[in-house]
């Protein structure tokens, strides 16, 4: 397996840490002992859990010019990579004890498994779980797992309770499973005990719908595809392009590749390349880079700048979607909310006001301006 590159793992980490709970990591600072006041008023932290209040010294130093002799001797100690890997293992080890903890508590909870294939071919199976800690209601990662061998709905499910075995959770608390869609659970009845409540990621469905609509507009998806693939997927091309684009003061540096497996590529791709348009074309001409008669298509152009309006829309609402402490009703809100949108978009069109298609107008405008 080769090494990710710096910026993705910097992401991955930052992505990470942002999707902890703050209130899990305020509590693990204060059980490492990094952040309690030095009066000791917190350090009843240290001795929470039953086993560790076993192990609590008789005589805690109390006393504030010792505190402050250990606080000077603290800011001495050097903070060598080993020093700060140690104390970022116990950070993790601590956040990953609250979880089974909070999770043994609860009488039942539920989980979303989100399976997805990373940058080296491997697929990995993220498991997720929301259950209640008798103030709030929480949803944290419980396991990252990589599925080393087929992806199929019962190899799956073969995973998720070797995980909870292995975690010590048990597996017959689970009340309900959220997947993309695929029989992730076959088998889990079995395992479980009792029938679970199965259900299909409302994003996922989501994205489908967005799909499925979208199928008339393949063609133009294939072009705009082509010619991204032109320019950004070879090293030569896309310097030249970017010095190109710093030539004219674009705001830009680039365009994006497109990727069908993320959801919001397809409106991010599009929106780069209409932004980019007149750049496209002045450098496809003068690199004579294949022959792409749509560009100068009329039609084809105002298909263009529509589908790029219409897939910033379905971003918005896919962004909307997403995110920690989305209760249903709230997420079936912003559905019903869009399919009211829908039939504005469409008597926005039928009118030709085009007042939320704003690429539209402006392109008609241009080819206005032109004709004149």
């Amino acid at each position: 397996m080769r090494a990710p590159q710096l910026d993705v793992l910097c992401k991955f980490v930052i992505k990470a840490w942002n999707d902890i709970d703050a209130e899990t990591v305020i509590k693990s600072f204060k059980k490492c002992g990094i952040s309690n006041p030095l009066d000791g008023m917190e350090d009843d932290y240290l001795w929470q859990d039953e086993e560790e209040a076993k192990l609590r010294p008789q005589h805690l130093i109390r006393n504030s010019i010792h505190r402050m002799t250990a606080l000077q001797m603290y800011h001495k100690m050097s903070l060598i990579r080993n020093i700060i890997k140690d104390r970022i293992m116990r950070l993790n080890t601590n956040v990953q004890h609250q979880l089974k903890r909070d999770i043994r508590k609860c009488k039942y909870f539920l989980i979303s498994l989100d399976e997805t294939t990373d940058v080296t071919s491997h697929a990995q199976l993220a498991i997720i779980g929301r259950y209640s800690d008798d103030l709030t209601m929480r949803e944290q990662l419980i396991k990252l797992v990589s599925v080393s061998t087929s992806k199929s709905g019962s190899e799956i499910c073969k995973v998720v309770i070797q995980t909870f075995r292995d975690l010590s959770i048990d597996i017959s608390k689970v009340v309900s499973v959220t997947t993309d869609g695929a029989p992730n659970v076959e088998g889990g009845k079995k395992a479980i005990g009792h029938p679970i409540v199965p259900s299909h990621c409302i994003i996922h469905q989501e994205a489908l719908c967005a799909k499925a609509g979208f199928a008339d507009l393949n063609d133009l998806m294939s072009v705009v595809t082509k010619i991204v693939n032109l320019i950004a997927a070879h090293p030569l091309h896309k310097r030249e392009f970017s010095a190109l684009l710093l030539e004219v003061d674009s705001t830009y540096s680039g365009l994006l590749m497109y990727n069908n497996v993320r959801w919001l590529s397809r409106g991010k791709v599009l929106k780069r390349s209409v932004e980019c348009f007149e750049e496209i074309k002045v450098f496809l001409d003068d690199k004579d880079l294949g022959n792409f008669p749509q560009l100068n298509d009329e039609k084809w152009v105002s298909t263009l700048m529509f589908f790029k309006d219409l897939s910033v829309h379905i971003n918005e609402l896919n962004l909307k979607l997403q995110g920690f402490g989305k209760s249903i009703d709230v997420m079936f809100g912003y559905i019903k909310a869009f399919e009211s949108k829908v039939n504005i978009f469409k008597r926005d069109v039928e009118t030709k006001t085009y007042k939320y298609f704003l690429r539209v107008t402006k392109c008609g405008e241009g080819q206005r301006s032109c004709t004149k």
